[in-house]
């Protein structure tokens, strides 16, 4: 028999006026396999009438064409088949096509054809619209038939099933890939005679979504869905043996659907007094269980000397915890983790890190050290419990270094030293350590280096260090770097500059290096001396004056 593909159709370049009408033919002979034949080529013919503005052309021309999943859009199939230099006397061309093995499989497919003169470098113009290849009466035979252009395929010694549909045994309606319905009590028999082997085995290999290896459906009242019997009356086998590989996976599941009655997603029974009707061997985790004995509000799940289980009441009677639907919460006392005698917080863990909940309503935090002192805490500044406090603590338990919200809103650092640190890049192995300067106000500076012209020079300030400076109390320092200076004065300053003269009337020109010290805005009250109470963090009694003086001596 034969096979045949019909395409035709018209397009339109935008170069200039061209259309092309087509007609594909494929042909396939099936023949007997008891006779040895050279296997036919996958080569089909192609015929097409190409006109350029009406006019049949009449050149030699070069085509490019691709096949695809869609007249527009879609995937392409196979690949590429360019003919070069293809003469199209009158309009009219004959080529063959091979776009190879395993294109034609029964799917819709559309040939895109591409065209340009044969002299031409230029990319080919695409005609549109794809043109469909459409199958013959007898190709639609080959592709429906049986035999060996049917349904069924050869590979090797094995055969398979090329039907897009279901596959029925027993039945004309099939609703499954294979669907099997048998008045035998065994629709499907599966049976594996090797040690280690399965007589049925189902995988869903589908990496996304739901899916069943093995599903069994009953519909009497009282059927079983899947049915496993172990019938060896010796050694460790399984009825049912589930098994996960995802780290998310289940082993086994059970669904109880209904929404109504006492039912059950996994339900065992032993006959043995030493069985167990389920063993877990590792881990439990569930959203909630119930014995067959209800217990008492209040009760508490224990066990005896042999390991069963039962409910009975806590200390008194009474449950130290009550329960707020999912939430559990305890609200007489503390609660400790690894200790009997809570005495850091709400909260208190092995008696070195504890929760509280301060008298103003604000949360602390704080953590000991070995010697059992405080050694850190998080709280809020005394008097203000919206202001955050951070205090880092010495081996006594006192505050040596701390960060705060100030009562005026300002953001506050204090310690000791205040340092940056950075990798020495001269010597691995250390760092290199640089202490602030430390005065009696909150100042900000700015230095440089200027030019003196004819014993005359003005600095402006930037920008930045008038934002943040004032006038008051300002300095100003020159050093001249010419030794034929008569020295120099600042004769002017304010929050924009200063003006430098040369003594003397002097009118040398040379550089001068200038730092310019002034108070920084919004800190012009600044208080040297304070009370020992001003800015310590809640919660904690600090040391009183002559034991923070006499620690302070011992450093």
């Amino acid at each position: 028999m034969t096979r045949m593909i019909f395409a035709k159709g018209a397009f339109d370049m935008n170069v200039s006026k061209m259309w092309i009408c087509g007609l594909v033919v494929v042909v396939l002979l099936v023949v007997s396999p008891s006779y040895a034949q050279t296997p036919l080529s996958t080569a089909f013919t192609y015929q097409g009438q190409l006109q350029d503005g009406g006019v049949p052309a009449d050149e030699d021309y070069d085509f490019l064409f691709k096949l695809f999943e869609a007249e527009i859009g879609g995937a392409q199939v196979g690949g590429d088949v360019q003919i070069e230099d293809w003469p199209v006397p009158d309009g009219l061309f004959t080529v063959q096509l091979d776009f190879g093995e395993g294109v034609f499989t029964g799917d819709a497919l559309w040939l895109e054809v591409g065209v340009r003169l044969g002299v031409s470098e230029d990319p080919h113009t695409v005609l549109s619209p794809r043109q469909p290849l459409t199958a013959a009466p007898y190709a639609l035979y080959a592709l429906s038939g049986p035999g060996s252009g049917g349904f069924w395929a050869a590979n090797g010694d094995d055969i398979y099933n090329t039907n897009s549909g279901q596959v029925g045994i027993g039945t004309t309606s099939p609703l499954y890939p294979l669907h099997v319905v048998s008045d035998d009590s065994d629709a499907v028999h599966g049976e594996s005679s090797v040690s280690g082997g399965v007589g049925v085995y189902g995988k869903a290999s589908s990496f996304e979504g739901g899916g069943f290896g093995l599903r069994g459906d009953s519909y009497g009242t009282t059927g079983i869905g899947v049915f496993g019997i172990a019938a060896m009356t010796t050694g460790n086998n399984y009825g049912v043996y589930g098994q996960s590989q995802s780290q998310t996976g289940r082993g086994v599941y059970g669904l109880a659907n209904s929404a109504t009655g006492v039912n059950y997603g996994v339900y065992g029974v032993t006959n043995s007094p030493d069985g167990f009707a389920g063993y877990f061997d590792g881990t439990v985790q569930m959203t909630g269980f119930q014995l067959s004995t209800l217990p008492t509000d209040g009760y508490v799940l224990t066990s005896d000397a042999a390991g069963a289980g039962s409910w009975q009441p806590s200390g008194g009677g009474d449950s130290l915890w009550r329960t707020s639907g999912a939430d559990i919460y305890f609200n007489d006392g503390n609660v400790g983790i690894g200790t009997s005698s809570p005495d850091l917080g709400i909260l208190d863990v092995a008696n070195v890190a504890g929760i509280d909940i301060l008298s103003n309503g604000a949360g602390w935090i704080g953590t000991r050290g070995a010697n059992g002192n405080l050694n850190a805490h998080l709280t809020n500044l005394t008097n203000y419990p919206n202001n955050g406090y951070v205090s880092v603590k010495n081996s006594l338990g006192t505050t040596r270094a701390g960060m705060y919200v100030a009562a005026s809103g300002a953001g506050t650092i204090y310690a000791d030293v205040k340092n940056f640190r950075v990798a020495n890049p001269n010597q691995r192995g250390t760092d290199i350590w640089y202490a602030c300067v430390e005065g009696p106000e909150a100042a900000a500076y700015i230095r440089g280096t200027a030019h003196l012209v004819a014993g005359r020079a003005t600095v402006t300030f930037p920008d930045h260090f008038t934002a943040v400076a004032t006038s008051q109390g300002m300095t100003v320092q020159i050093t001249p770097h010419s030794a034929e200076s008569k020295g120099l004065a600042v004769v002017e300053r304010s929050i924009e500059g200063f003006v430098v003269r040369e003594l003397f009337s002097g009118a040398g020109t040379y550089d001068f290096d200038y730092t310019v010290m002034a108070v920084r805005q919004g800190h012009e009250d600044y208080r040297v001396i304070r009370p020992d109470t001003e800015g310590l963090p809640a919660g904690e009694i600090e040391a009183g004056d002559a034991d923070r003086i006499a620690d302070t001596e011992a450093r």
